[in-house]
């Protein structure tokens, strides 16, 4: 079991399957002109509020590759609504043959492993949009409108989500001019370099996609993800256990569970999410340790709890000085503040 853990932990699975999109209405070919012309918004909210329809109401399929400086990965997607279900097939293109379907919120997986269900989450994630109504936005978040570009063929305008501080990322959106639809999305540091990115090399928007495309071929399995996804944002009270006595302004406690027996805290303010666990392990089970996959921070340490010693863990989209200071924050509910070896 402390297998399947580490996996969950140093894999990177970040996010539970989100809403990524579905029924159709749309056109097959791009649209000319100012995107302000073609679709009569100016501001760049309104956009976000027409993404997220589009993301809920849009039928399409496409390729799309995913990606940093590392590695990058393509992908075939499939995405539609039927009779209020949505639906969406993801097909690995590059690597060991793989695919993930989703009928809701049940997700299949064939021939599954720790990396293609780390990218189902990744990619969910960013299908998911951004809400617009987020509080976070006025708060701790800037939007402007940037030039527009061709993505996919298709002539997109640019939404630039832009942190007022150092502790999270922000992001560049490029949204089908016609549709609204998410035709790209990149994930950027403080210097607005590219940590990480998704987009589509080829798209087709509006048309039929026939209920066979989404059938669940034998041998499946099922997923269910234990971490939190970026959106979802619900307060819940500190139980008697261990907890970060800082966190990034703006981030709240989404998900508290018990996972095999270790404690799992999930936090985000709406666009950023991040994942704490923490548990009893030998001594010299792991020297404590930073890394980064592309967009996500890991940070592992130790602490001493009376004869105990416990392994801390922060795993999430964010920057690695913001994952170590709450790594360094982390203590059990009751007890002063101690510090890791």
């Amino acid at each position: 079991m402390k297998s399947v853990w580490f996996l969950l932990t140093l894999g990177l699975v970040l996010a539970t399957p989100a809403s990524a999109g579905s029924a159709g209405s749309g056109d097959q070919a791009s649209g000319a002109g100012s995107a302000a012309g073609v679709a009569g918004f100016t501001d760049p909210r309104q956009w976000l509020e027409r993404m997220s329809h589009a993301i809920k109401e849009t039928n399409y399929q496409g390729v799309l590759v995913f990606g940093n400086d590392q590695l990058w990965h393509t992908m075939a997607i499939s995405h539609a609504m039927e009779d209020g279900v949505e639906y969406e097939k993801i097909s690995h293109l590059t690597g060991n043959p793989r695919e993930i379907i989703r009928a809701g919120q049940d997700v299949s997986c064939t021939h599954p492993d720790d990396q293609a269900l780390r990218l189902y989450d990744q990619s969910a994630n960013l299908l998911s949009g951004i809400d617009p109504h987020l509080p976070a936005l006025d708060s701790y978040y800037q939007l402007r409108q940037a030039r527009p570009e061709r993505i996919a063929g298709r002539n997109a305008l640019q939404i630039q989500v832009i942190p007022n501080d150092t502790f999270r990322f922000g992001q560049n959106l490029w949204l089908d001019e016609k549709t609204g639809l998410l035709l790209r999305s990149d994930l950027v540091d403080r210097s607005r370099k590219v940590i990480e990115r998704y987009q589509f090399a080829q798209i087709t928007i509006g048309q039929t996609i026939p209920a066979s495309e989404f059938d669940v071929p034998p041998g499946s399995h099922p997923y269910v993800s234990h971490l939190a996804t970026p959106g979802t944002v619900t307060i819940v009270e500190h139980q008697q256990g261990w907890y970060p006595q800082w966190v990034p302004p703006g981030f709240t406690q989404s998900v508290e569970r018990d996972i095999e027996s270790r404690d799992a805290l999930m936090y985000s303010d709406g666009l950023s999410a991040f994942t704490l666990f923490v548990d009893q392990v030998e001594q010299d089970s792991m020297p404590d340790m930073s890394r980064r996959w592309g967009a996500t921070a890991a940070v592992v340490r130790h602490q001493r709890d009376g004869e105990r010693n416990m392994r801390i863990t922060v795993v999430g989209e964010l920057p690695m000085a913001t994952a170590k200071r709450i790594a360094l924050s982390v203590r059990h509910a009751g007890d002063s503040p101690v510090s890791g070896r």
